[in-house]
């Protein structure tokens, strides 16, 4: 085996001739899922996120979506505001009777 145009070398199916060693983690059960507070809490935070992401991408007036979303979280785009300047900022007029 000096060179490699030898036959064994030129036939496709001869190419597996190197010896295959198992990868180490074929044999590898799966790590246990250890549970922690924090992760408790981080994943129910990416599933608000992910409500939060379906619901704006979904919305047909995202403003009025992102408003509606910090108004029900509490964020501080809409803490301090009050229904009414929250309705002038959306453009929606007093109803006179």
């Amino acid at each position: 085996m000096e060179y490699f145009n030898e036959p064994e070398f030129l036939d496709p199916a001869d190419w597996n001739a190197a010896s295959y060693n198992a990868h180490p983690i074929d044999s590898i059960e799966p790590l246990p899922d250890h549970h922690s507070e924090y992760r408790d809490a981080a994943l129910e935070c990416l599933r608000i996120l992910a409500s939060v992401d379906s619901f704006m991408s979904r919305a047909a007036d995202p403003r009025l979506a992102w408003t509606a979303i910090s108004g029900v979280i509490g964020l501080t785009s809409t803490s301090k505001l009050n229904e009414a300047e929250i309705g002038r900022q959306l453009g929606v007029t007093q109803l006179v009777s």
